[in-house]
């Protein structure tokens, strides 16, 4: 009772289940706990971001999947919701619950909240963050009840009664080309560390994912700008505004 005090029934029931397989007992400790009550903080950070951008107004559908990121986003619940069934199915909470931790935090939060900021699409927010907290609940069930409560846009039933979601398909060929952006982001903001730059810019040629996403990329890994032009590789990136420092860095 002393740890529901502290930080809530919900990370307690995470934090119990954290790490706990078929076979191989693991001691429990408040750091799980603490790791639960911070996946709670989180949900409850991207469900207060989309209501204000989504707004009272908007009535709930189907959404239409624009962006390669909506096609990936898409994509990846629709993947996570069938194995946490299945793991759930088999009694399998621990796995469960983990697959829905990345997918929040690592996914939802980390890649496409920051994606939708250059390419917002109001109806994919909503539905993603309504789908999320369904299968969120069994594991949440106060956290994600609350939440759901105050969404404007919600059906009134109570989110316990309402049915495990129903993901539409979403282009697997365009959430690739997601994954492919993702890639050049995370190496692009790794090359500059590394070496140290700021202000840079990206050239491209022959690069199709990069022509069709390069405000994205330019938000995203933070440069100077994203040009065409000659890049033997396929992708350079050159710092500009102070010396020329030129780097070949990823082959497309």
């Amino acid at each position: 009772m002393e740890i529901v005090d502290q930080y809530g029934s919900d990370a307690l029931r995470m934090g119990i289940i954290t790490g706990q397989t078929p076979g191989n007992n693991q001691p429990f400790g408040p750091p799980k706990v603490v790791g639960a009550r911070n996946f709670c903080n989180k949900l409850w950070n991207i469900a207060r971001y989309i209501e204000d951008k989504v707004g009272d107004g908007y009535k709930t559908g189907q959404p239409q999947l624009q962006s390669d990121a909506d096609h990936w986003i898409v994509h990846k619940l629709s993947q996570t919701a069938a194995k946490m069934a299945d793991h759930l199915d088999n009694y399998r909470y621990s796995e469960a619950y983990e697959m829905l931790y990345h997918f929040v935090w690592d996914d939802f939060a980390d890649w496409y909240i920051e994606a939708s900021k250059a390419e917002e699409n109001k109806p994919v927010l909503a539905f993603v963050l309504e789908s999320t907290l369904a299968i969120t609940h069994p594991f949440a069930p106060f956290v994600t009840e609350t939440i759901w409560q105050t969404l404007q846009w919600a059906p009134s039933q109570v989110l316990a009664a309402s049915s495990w979601p129903e993901i539409p398909r979403a282009d697997a060929k365009r959430a690739k080309a997601f994954e492919e952006v993702k890639t050049i982001i995370s190496e692009a903001r790794a090359v500059m560390q590394a070496v140290g730059v700021t202000k840079t810019t990206l050239t491209y040629s022959d690069a199709p994912v990069v022509e069709a996403n390069a405000e994205l990329i330019k938000r995203l890994a933070r440069l100077e700008s994203v040009a065409y032009g000659t890049a033997e590789n396929g992708v350079t990136l050159t710092q500009t505004k102070q010396k020329t420092h030129f780097i070949e860095w990823l082959t497309v």
